[in-house]
């Protein structure tokens, strides 16, 4: 399962389902996923604060983009899940429920001059202790959603884990 920005958050949230319905997804792969942090937690971020002024996605979008979302419901310092119910995603707790069902191989790639590289970040580490497991982490030198069009490093990473998982090697033909 794979998605971008907003589509890497459902992504993250459909992957979670699917191991809480026990249906086994081989792969996660969350490229610069927009993960919901209370205002307050966000805005403290250094990654928020760093690229404040960024072109591509300036904070101020995306707490329009959340408060689109959830329709004005969330309040700063609620809880996530109480907020959006999916959430319950980030709590590492309910990944080690799903843990048996969840993919062993998983891609984060955030963007060292987006404003939620941090919360990305911090995603990868709550999925790499919940499920016991490492996180492959990329950070491209560019700016949210434009990774893979301006770092060719990053974007030659990406396609060799994407190539792993989708192309079986005679070392690893489950794959």
């Amino acid at each position: 399962v794979a998605g971008a920005s907003a589509g890497g958050y459902l992504a993250v949230v459909t992957v979670f389902r699917a191991a809480q319905l026990g249906v086994q997804v081989s792969a996660l792969f969350a490229d610069q996923p927009m993960i919901w942090a209370p205002p307050r937690a966000r805005h403290a971020s250094l990654s928020w604060r760093q690229n404040a002024f960024s072109r591509i996605l300036p904070p101020c979008s995306v707490d329009a983009f959340w408060s689109f979302y959830l329709d004005g419901t969330c309040e700063d310092g609620e809880d996530a899940p109480k907020c959006d119910p999916m959430m319950g995603a980030m709590n590492e707790a309910e990944w080690r429920r799903a843990r048996p069902q969840l993919p062993s191989k998983a891609l984060v790639l955030v963007a060292s001059g987006d404003p939620l590289r941090d919360m990305g970040l911090n995603f990868a580490r709550v999925y790499a202790a919940a499920t016991e497991g490492e996180v492959d982490v990329i950070t491209g030198d560019a700016t949210h959603a434009t990774v893979l069009m301006a770092d060719a490093d990053a974007t030659h990473r990406v396609m060799e884990w994407l190539g792993g998982i989708l192309l079986p090697t005679p070392k690893n033909p489950q794959r």
